[in-house]
C-alpha cells in the first residue's frame, strides 16, 4: 500500500506567510514606539537634569559671594561681584557674570591664588561658549587662569540684578550701584543636547526681560529654568 504524503496548499502557506508578516509588523512597530517614547523620557530627563545643575551650582555660587563679608569700599581688590567682568549681552545675548568670595577652592575645586592681604580668594565667572555653560577663573589682576565647561546644553543665561526692590540688567548699574546689589536673578535655557524623533520644537521661550529666543524648528527638547540667589554676605549692608 501506498503511503501518501500531503503538505500544505498554497493557499494555507501565503495565509500562513500573510499572519507571520503581520506580526513582525507589529513587533516592529511596538519597538518604534518604544524607541521614540524612550528618546523623548531620556531628553526631557537630560533636560530636567541639567537645569537642576545649573540652578544648583550657579545659585551657590552667588550666595556665597561677598564672604566673609569684609566691606568691600574699604578693600581695594575685593567685591562681590566684579562689574569689569560682567556682562550683559544685549537682546537676547547671553549675559555674564563673575562672583568673588574668599575660599579654599574655585569653581574647578583648585585652589585659588594669594592675594595682597595673603588671603586666597575666588572668582569665578559663569558665561555660555558654545551651547555650554563655562567658568572661568581669574587672579587679583583679573588675568585668566583657567577655563572649561561645566555642563553641556545651557544655550542661553539672562542675568538680573537685585537693587531697590527692582531687578535690573549689568547695563542699567552704575559704578556706585554694584555694591548695593543684594541678589541676582538667573535663567537658563537648557537643552537635551541630542536630537529627539518624531518631535519639532516649533516654541519660543522668555528669559526675564531678554527678547524671546525660538522658534528653533529642530528636534532638541527645551525648557527654562529660573533661580533668584541673595548676597548673603551684603544683607546686613543693604
Amino acid at each position: 500500500m501506498k503511503k501518501i504524503i500531503t503538505g500544505f496548499s498554497l493557499v494555507e502557506l501565503l495565509t500562513a506567510l500573510a499572519i507571520s508578516t503581520l506580526i513582525v509588523l507589529g513587533i516592529g512597530q511596538s519597538f518604534i514606539s518604544q524607541k521614540v517614547s524612550y528618546n523623548a523620557q531620556n531628553g526631557l530627563s537630560r533636560v530636567q537634569q541639567t537645569g537642576r545643575f545649573v540652578v544648583e551650582y550657579v545659585g551657590n555660587d552667588i550666595r556665597r559671594a561677598g564672604f566673609p563679608g569684609i566691606v568691600e569700599e574699604a578693600s581695594p581688590f575685593f567685591d562681590a561681584i566684579i562689574p569689569a567682568l560682567s556682562t550683559d549681552g544685549g537682546g537676547n545675548a547671553s549675559d555674564s557674570i563673575t562672583l568673588m568670595y574668599r575660599a579654599t577652592e574655585d569653581c574647578f575645586g583648585v585652589t585659588p591664588p594669594l592675594y595682597a592681604d595673603g588671603e586666597r580668594y575666588a572668582k569665578n565667572q559663569y558665561s555660555i561658549v558654545g551651547g555650554n555653560l563655562v567658568c572661568t577663573t581669574f587672579d587679583e589682576t583679573d588675568t585668566q587662569i583657567s577655563t572649561d565647561v561645566l555642563t553641556r546644553g545651557v544655550q542661553n543665561m539672562q542675568i538680573l540684578y537685585g537693587l531697590n526692590n527692582q531687578y535690573v540688567s549689568a547695563s542699567t548699574l552704575t559704578t556706585g550701584d554694584w555694591a548695593s546689589v543684594t541678589a541676582v536673578r538667573v535663567a537658563f535655557l537648557v537643552n537635551s543636547v541630542d536630537d529627539t524623533t518624531d518631535f519639532t520644537d516649533t516654541n519660543t521661550y522668555a528669559l526675564l526681560n531678554a527678547d524671546a529666543l525660538g522658534p528653533f524648528n529642530d528636534t532638541q527638547r527645551r525648557r527654562v529654568f529660573t533661580t533668584t540667589s541673595t548676597i548673603r554676605n551684603r544683607l546686613d549692608r543693604s
